[in-house]
């Protein structure tokens, strides 16, 4: 089984994303694995529900886009 610590040990940017008016577990959801992950950046999205990629994806791949954007370039291969 997983456990919530174990998610302390991935080195790499992650994105977290909720609408604000999400189910109640999605929303708690990002709120354990907000302190455990050590780079993650949170976004909410104003409505949407926990379908918003569906519901209302402009917002959520403004967001991803944004997100991917911001990441480091160059990783070069040996």
């Amino acid at each position: 089984n997983t456990q919530l610590s174990d998610y302390a040990s991935l080195s790499l940017p992650t994105l977290l994303m909720r609408a604000k008016n999400t189910r109640s577990p999605s929303f708690r959801i990002v709120d354990l694995l907000r302190p455990v992950l050590p780079d993650a950046t949170l976004v909410e999205i104003e409505s949407g529900g926990h379908m918003s990629p569906l519901t209302n994806p402009e917002p959520v791949n403004a967001a991803i886009e944004k997100f991917l954007d911001a990441q480091p370039r160059g990783i070069k291969a040996r």
